[in-house]
């Protein structure tokens, strides 16, 4: 049977798509008829990219091998007949001619091997002249020593093999990039690399699926059909995925069922190669742009948006779509034309458009928030936050000053509102107001924080059970003295929220955050946008900045703590022009680090906990800098036990602080306190597994 031959434009390439199903051949350049049948198809389409083989799985020949055939092809069809020869010539140029319409390598072999008499060399002479130029005859001369002729075809027309069960297509590494970065997430390996004619960087992974043998890829494939018979089961999907296998293969190792059912389970009862992706810790967000046909896009912690290697099918889209359909129990067609959804499983937040909202296909954005809650030592660690900043911090949060946390989108915001949980101390209640749930919660209550946890009506979505952020704010008020921790400040809830801190409704620390890039951004927003007035704001005590930070022409970016803003009380209409931002820290770029403003000590925030706590001032600016050397010395100690780095010793070491403080009847001694942590924290340094 013929097979059958279409040319499918993928990404930015078009591709000569060989469907193998049913062919008695092997699927392969290196079959004779199948040879024949391509390059006639290439000499019809000049814009053909490569070559992808389907059959069981996909056989996709690389990009430098199909230049390598096209140039091959462009040679041959340059060489004319020859009629006047002696025969042996004559019978050596037919032989030529043939073998070069179906095995390349049997005819460069050919060709080095003949020895023309006097006459004909001149013919030949310049047949040699034409190939010597290409990549075939340089590949053929180096490794016909090394390997036999049929070894040498593989040598040369390199492919990737990629499972049948797969619906999206991986691009190769060019030759000319630049790697920046190698590293394996969950046996997948990623490499990042930079092009000169690129303004991103680019995202190249390599799914751990892809590496497998053929026998293995044929077991998955054999699985993966076997499993459309199946009822459609996501909670019991590796289950069901190892009995298949086991069925299919009885004498496979425990170890390789559970590492083929992974991976069977992924496109079958998963998401494909978007699970892979967020596999990766630094993947923020993933970006499928409509009509889906072009590289995926993701928003990376260290190099921001990259371009990938991926790219999905039109099958992988309308599956995937299918699947969010049923998740979110709502409509996505054209008569609803955008979704919402949660993968609750995996942390992630879903929009996606289709037409007639998009002018063709379907788009997607995905969001994923930290499952584990980050803390200040981590921050510390990585640099987006110095061990004096936090110390601040964590005495802001102790002396229960109302805190906003600005930013950009992606610029940390949620991650920084997460690590100030653990400064909290655990015997105050706290009540969490979320129209999407991005803060860790359950993970907290994990830990023993007695968390009250209330959804609002989303501003994108439309159901009429859920109230609104204003009402959830007002019922939040009325369940008693509690921290209050709102997801994001973004509409009508910010009235009340601060008519809460101004009259000292809530009680206690309040914290949240909104977008702006300054103080005086979010003063803008609140006041302008919002309609709060001014007064009202002036209830808000500390503006913490986040930014992303790029040092010089580098691509990579670092996330940053860029400033902490004290709020003035003292001011009527507009506090940027009658000075009511009073800066606590800036930024150093050029020291890339947050430092100690000269206005610290004159922090009408910081004076007025000293008076509630009956502290002097020098005590207040020895409790923060004896809280920065601890984290600094928890961060230290990190070195030989990276567990200490996490949320559960972070609430820990706050408890232990409180309870060395506890311990002094009177004034307390700074430099005892630390000395007592430190002592605690050589014993935990050995001991504490996490």
């Amino acid at each position: 049977m013929v097979c059958e031959q279409e040319i499918r434009k993928i990404g930015n390439k078009n591709f000569l798509m060989i469907n193998c199903l049913h062919c008695a051949n092997n699927s392969s350049l290196g079959n004779i008829t199948c040879f024949r049948r391509i390059l006639d198809k290439i000499r019809e389409n000049k814009d053909v990219d490569s070559i992808i083989f389907q059959r069981g799985y996909k056989k996709i020949l690389n990009p430098s091998s199909f230049k390598t055939l096209r140039e091959y092809v462009d040679v041959i069809d340059s060489i004319e007949d020859e009629e006047e020869m002696c025969d042996a010539d004559f019978e050596a140029f037919s032989i030529l001619k043939f073998k070069m319409q179906e095995d390349p390598v049997g005819a460069i072999l050919h060709l080095m091997n003949i020895e023309p008499c006097k006459d004909d060399k001149k013919v030949f002479d310049s047949i040699k002249k034409k190939f010597e130029k290409t990549e075939i005859w340089k590949l053929v001369n180096e490794n016909k020593s090394k390997y036999k002729e049929n070894e040498l075809f593989h040598i040369i027309f390199r492919d990737r093999i990629l499972p049948g069960f797969v619906s999206f297509y991986t691009e190769a590494i060019p030759r000319d990039a630049k790697i920046i970065e190698k590293y394996e997430i969950a046996g997948s390996s990623v490499q990042i690399y930079e092009m000169n004619e690129k303004p991103h960087p680019v995202y190249h992974i390599t799914p751990k699926e892809l590496n497998l043998g053929r026998n293995e890829l044929i077991l998955l494939n054999k699985a993966f059909m076997r499993l459309s018979k199946e009822e459609f089961d996501q909670k019991r999907g590796q289950a069901i995925c190892e009995k298949v296998i086991t069925e299919l293969s009885p004498e496979i190792s425990e170890e390789k069922k559970k590492e083929l059912a992974a991976a069977l389970r992924r496109y079958s009862f998963g998401y494909g190669i978007i699970e892979v992706l967020f596999q990766d810790p630094r993947i923020q967000d993933v970006f499928v742009d409509s009509p889906g046909d072009k590289q995926i896009y993701i928003n990376h912690a260290d190099y921001a948006e990259c371009a990938t290697n991926i790219i999905l099918s039109a099958e992988e889209l309308e599956k995937l779509s299918t699947r969010f359909r049923l998740i979110s129990g709502r409509p996505f067609d054209e008569s609803y034309p955008i979704l919402h959804a949660e993968l609750k499983d995996m942390g992630i937040r879903i929009a996606g458009v289709t037409e007639p909202m998009t002018f063709n296909g379907i788009g997607f954005a995905f969001r994923k928030h930290s499952v584990q809650p980050w803390t200040m030592q981590q921050f510390i660690k990585n640099g987006t936050v110095s061990a004096e900043a936090a110390g601040l911090i964590s005495f802001l949060v102790d002396g229960q000053q109302s805190i906003l946390v600005t930013g950009s989108r992606g610029s940390g915001k949620t991650s920084i509102l997460s690590s100030l949980f653990a400064e909290i101390p655990q015997n105050f209640r706290i009540i969490t107001i979320e129209d999407t749930p991005e803060l860790p919660i359950e993970e907290l209550r994990d830990l023993g924080y007695n968390i009250q946890h209330l959804r609002v009506k989303s501003s994108l979505q439309r159901e009429a059970y859920e109230v609104t952020a204003e009402e959830a704010l007002r019922s939040a008020l009325r369940l008693g003295e509690s921290v209050l921790v709102i997801g994001e400040v973004r509409g009508e809830e910010a009235k009340s929220l601060f008519e809460a801190m101004r009259i000292g409704a809530a009680g206690n620390v309040v914290m949240g955050t909104i977008h702006g890039s300054s103080a005086y951004d979010v003063w803008d927003r609140i006041v302008n946008d919002l309609k709060v007035p001014s007064t009202s704001f002036k209830a808000a005590d500390i503006v913490i900045n986040c930014a992303p930070v790029r040092k010089g022409e580098k691509i990579k970016r670092e996330r940053r703590i860029i400033g902490i803003t004290e709020i003035g009380k003292f001011w009527n209409a507009d506090p940027q022009k009658e000075k009511g931002f009073v800066d606590l820290m800036v930024y150093n770029r050029s020291r890339d680090r947050l430092e100690v403003s000269k206005d610290l000590r004159k922090s009408y925030a910081l004076k007025t906990i000293a008076m509630k706590k009956g502290m002097s001032m020098a005590d207040v600016m020895k409790s923060i800098k004896t809280r920065a050397k601890i984290k600094e010395a928890i961060v230290k100690a990190s070195n030989k036990n990276n567990n200490l780095l996490d949320v559960k010793f972070a609430l820990m070491s706050t408890n232990k602080f409180i309870e060395i403080m506890k311990g002094f009847r009177t004034k307390p001694s700074y430099p005892k306190v630390l000395r007592d942590f430190r002592k605690w924290l050589a014993v935990q340094q050995k001991t504490f597994k996490g």
